[in-house]
């Protein structure tokens, strides 16, 4: 028999023990169960590059519950290796199957959170069957990396694709004592991004010692048995050991297309700003959603993890009886990579070109702290802003730990319109060892206000 309010959470990653967790605080007399078909859950996703360098030594480090210990902690029943084979939304029930057992059950729900995440999406030419090519989404995918690595020692790896993920891997494989190659078809990494800052990472990487190549046709790859033994691109046959492709994620959604639910043009699961599907006794939530972003107006997967944690949080809410929104989302993205830390706040400029509204562009390379202080270097900032009501738009940041905070001030001052003339009269912290004397987003700001006069 149902008891009186049972949550049901399918997918056990970030977004999906997120909800979960929140679920059962937010209605500590509901029955909350979790599903996971891998035999992992809450595991730290964005920390995987760190294990293939060695900096984290250990898997079990980013893997924060199983079973039992979230039960113990949450009060919150899971099932890992269980895999979830259909939704019935018209009598409110799944069907799941134990993959280890084989064993199947129906369960009944009132209220159910879809959280089925995303999954590697993989160039025609490769698939991760070939026995040296290889994703990284999550702990499994680590586990069979550190197994081959372990029996070959692969010496040159080739990374197909310069987004944020594939720099990440490209530079723990440096780390780890690889040689590496990075294929993009892009002419510049972590294509759209502003242009500069694909200038600056392409001139980063190449002086770390990884070989970027860019084409627009991809290279051909050529098997050897069940492995990729040689790629041939520019002319040029290069012998490589394995490949790890990086080329961008597609939402899971198999399970939603079965039970009818309505799935937006970009690929994700339509949810209100409740997180509600087009079912209300379903809800949905991280990466297999759809989410509005403020500046461009536009619905899209958006693949970040603190997106992911505050819609799972959203959803387990609303799914417990509460009533929270989502506003429409600003993007915020980091990425640290050989000792400099780059960011992308808001939208680019070529984003916003055939808006209504006259943009106007401000940037600049700047101190970092007061020159003569140990560690002194620049930051490069742009600031993209509406020249009518200089209200931000979008900016990016490369130097050191500071950017961060730089793009963190700016996407609150996005979400909340708060016009770019503000960072003028803002009175910033300053000592020389941690802080230049003048701000560089005050810098960039005044030079904002004078282009305009």
């Amino acid at each position: 028999m149902i008891p009186e309010r049972r949550i049901i959470i399918i997918g056990g990653n970030a977004a999906g023990a997120a909800a979960a967790a929140k679920a059962k605080r937010t209605s500590p007399s509901a029955e909350v169960i979790m599903f996971e078909k891998s035999p992992f859950i809450s595991t730290g996703t964005c920390e995987l590059p760190y294990l293939i360098s060695g900096e984290i030594p250990d898997y079990n480090k980013i893997v924060f519950f199983n079973e039992e210990t979230f039960y113990s902690s949450k009060q919150v029943k899971v099932f890992c290796n269980t895999e979830v084979l259909s939704i019935h939304p018209g009598k409110r029930t799944i069907q799941v199957r134990n993959n280890i057992s084989g064993t199947t059950t129906g369960y009944t729900y009132s209220k159910l959170i879809i959280s089925t995440g995303s999954r590697a999406r993989f160039p025609q030419e490769l698939d991760d069957s070939l026995e040296n090519v290889f994703s990284l989404k999550n702990v499994t995918d680590f586990l069979r990396w550190e197994s081959y690595s372990q029996e070959y020692n692969p010496r040159k790896v080739l990374v197909v694709g310069a987004g944020v993920l594939g720099l990440e891997i490209s530079e723990a494989l440096k780390k780890s004592g690889r040689e590496v190659l990075i294929y993009e078809k892009s002419p510049e990494p972590l294509s759209g991004s502003e242009p500069e800052i694909g200038k600056l990472i392409h001139e980063l990487i190449v002086r770390n010692g990884v070989e970027y190549f860019t084409s627009i046709l991809p290279p051909q790859y050529i098997r050897t048995q069940n492995k990729i033994s040689h790629i041939k691109i520019d002319g040029r046959l290069i012998e490589i050991d394995a490949i790890f492709v990086a080329t961008g994620f597609i939402p899971e959604i198999t399970l939603v297309q079965q039970a009818g639910l309505t799935i937006g043009k970009n690929g994700g699961i339509v949810v209100s700003t409740k997180m509600q599907t087009s079912n209300s006794d379903i809800y949905a939530c991280g990466d297999c959603i759809e989410l509005k972003e403020l500046i461009t107006g536009q619905s899209a997967p958006i693949f970040l993890a603190t997106i992911a944690k505050k819609t799972a949080q959203i959803a387990a809410e609303n799914s417990a009886g509460g009533n929270k929104y989502l506003r429409p989302i600003v993007k915020n993205i980091s990425l640290k990579l050989f000792n400099q830390v780059i960011t992308q706040c808001g939208a680019t400029a070529e984003q916003l070109k055939d808006k209504k509204f006259k943009i106007d562009i401000v940037s600049s390379v700047l101190p970092n702290l007061v020159p003569v202080m140990p560690g002194a270097g620049t930051v490069y900032g742009k600031i993209v802003y509406n020249k009518h009501d200089l209200l931000i738009q979008g900016a990016c940041f490369f130097g050191q730990a500071e950017t961060v905070a730089y793009s963190d001030i700016i996407s609150v001052m996005i979400q909340n319109k708060i016009p770019l003339s503000e960072l003028a009269d803002t009175n910033f912290t300053y000592t020389p060892a941690a802080s230049p004397f003048i701000n560089p987003l005050t810098y960039l700001a005044a030079k904002a206000l004078n282009n305009k006069r």
